[in-house]
Parts: C-alpha cells; sequence; structure tokens
C-alpha cells in the first residue's frame, strides 16, 4: 500500500468518524423520536410539493410559502390523512410534548438547555410611578355597552377561552430544543432561533418568515437545519390547530 493511500485513507476515516450535526440532534432524540422527527420533515416537503407544483426547487417553494405567510395569505391544501397519521406517529413517540405542550399539560423532564446558549446580558428595568394623570389617560369608569355589545363579547370571550384550552404552546425546556441546541451550537442562525423560543419570543409566523426571507438564500432553504423552524413552528403547529387532539 502506498504512502499515499494510507494518508488518504486515515483522512477518510478520521473524517467519518467526526459526527455531523444532524447525527448528533436524532441521537439526542433516540431511534423512535428521530424517526418520528424525520417523518415530520418529509411531511413538511411533501406540503410544499402539493401546494407549489410549478415551483422548480424546494427554495423556490420555500420563498412563495413565505411570501405568502407575509401577506397573511395561505390558500394552501393540507394533506389530512397524512396529518392524522403523522400526528398520531409524534403521540406514539412522545415527539409531541417534547415539542408542544396543551394547556395544564404537565412535562416533567429536566434539561439544561442554557449551557448551549450565549449568556443574556441583564439590564435594569426602572419602574414609573403612576401619578394623577394616569387617571387622565386612561380612565377607570368602564364604558356602558349595549345588550348586544356584551353578548358579543362572551362570544368572543368563550372562543378565545376555548382555543387556549386547545391550542399547542411551545415547550421551551423540552428534548427538541435541547437537542437543537447542542447539535447546533455553531450555527449563529439556530442559536438566535433557540434563544427567542426559550424565551417564548417567537411566537409570530410572519416573523420568522421575514427572517429567512432577509437573511438566507434560497439555496440555504434547502439545508436540513433551515427546514427544521419552518417545519416545526409553522408547518406542525397549523397541523395541531387543524387536526391535533383537543380534549387535552
Amino acid at each position: 500500500m502506498t504512502i499515499i493511500r494510507i494518508i488518504f485513507l486515515t483522512i477518510f476515516f478520521s473524517c467519518s468518524g467526526k459526527q455531523t450535526d444532524q447525527e448528533i440532534f436524532y441521537m439526542e432524540l433516540g431511534p423512535e423520536k428521530a424517526s418520528s422527527f424525520k417523518l415530520l420533515i418529509d411531511s413538511y416537503e411533501q406540503f410544499l410539493n402539493s401546494n407549489y407544483p410549478a415551483k422548480k426547487s424546494l427554495g423556490e417553494r420555500t420563498t412563495e410559502f413565505l411570501n405568502q405567510i407575509l401577506k397573511d395569505s395561505l390558500p394552501v391544501i393540507f394533506d389530512s390523512l397524512n396529518a392524522v397519521s403523522l400526528l398520531a406517529e409524534l403521540e406514539k413517540s412522545g415527539l409531541r410534548q417534547d415539542i408542544y405542550l396543551y394547556q395544564m399539560e404537565n412535562y416533567n423532564l429536566v434539561y439544561d438547555i442554557d449551557q448551549f446558549l450565549p449568556e443574556q446580558e441583564t439590564s435594569e428595568i426602572e419602574l414609573f410611578e403612576v401619578d394623577d394623570d394616569f387617571e387622565a389617560v386612561f380612565p377607570t369608569d368602564t364604558l356602558e355597552l349595549s345588550e348586544e355589545q356584551k353578548l358579543l363579547n362572551q362570544k368572543i370571550e368563550k372562543k378565545l377561552e376555548k382555543y387556549s384550552v386547545t391550542r399547542p404552546y411551545p415547550n421551551e425546556n423540552g428534548l427538541f430544543l435541547y437537542g437543537l441546541s447542542k447539535s447546533l451550537s455553531a450555527n449563529t442562525n439556530l442559536v438566535a432561533y433557540c434563544q427567542l423560543k426559550r424565551e417564548g419570543l417567537l411566537d409570530s409566523p410572519s416573523l420568522l418568515a421575514d427572517g429567512y426571507l432577509n437573511t438566507l438564500t434560497e439555496s440555504e432553504f434547502e439545508d436540513w437545519e433551515n427546514k427544521i423552524p419552518l417545519a416545526v413552528d409553522i408547518y406542525l403547529f397549523e397541523l395541531l390547530v387543524r387536526y391535533g387532539n383537543t380534549n387535552q
């Protein structure tokens, strides 16, 4: 065996022995949950393919999807059978709870996510004192409402109350965020994403869409790690709202 061949094989095996970010992430999830997450990513890509068949690449389809989100216009089609099957798999593996929780749902696992995230700068906030002019600007007396308005308000309140119970809430302390923070600690964009998730500040699809369109290129939309926020925070959230278990 020549010296050049020996050097080549040495480099090859040393490189192949190094775990990729994707492998680290799936290892943290474990085999069953990793399999469920792969199904989620596949389902998300199928969703884009079905809704934007005229677009030639996943990057172009993603761009169209994000632009529609910014316009607050999503005339999209969901594969209900695929959605129900996917959500059943996420429930079976337990991965759904690692990503989203329903109100009053317990999650007793503890993960040290902050060790992989930059320390937050503390800032002092000065509280102002309420003076006599406060009531002049914000009167404490309530307005007189008509009976019709009262009934309408009651209906809206009941609707909001029902939605707050049935909607999913991001698990800020879950295995998903832990695995993502650990595996992608060198990716500044994903670290920022994890920080926002950890602080409960990423609750707007339009905010995520705007960040993608202004930061990443279409080819970068196709990278494995860049699919994750869109698949989780927009696609999966919408599936849970539409087809998720409302008996939580």
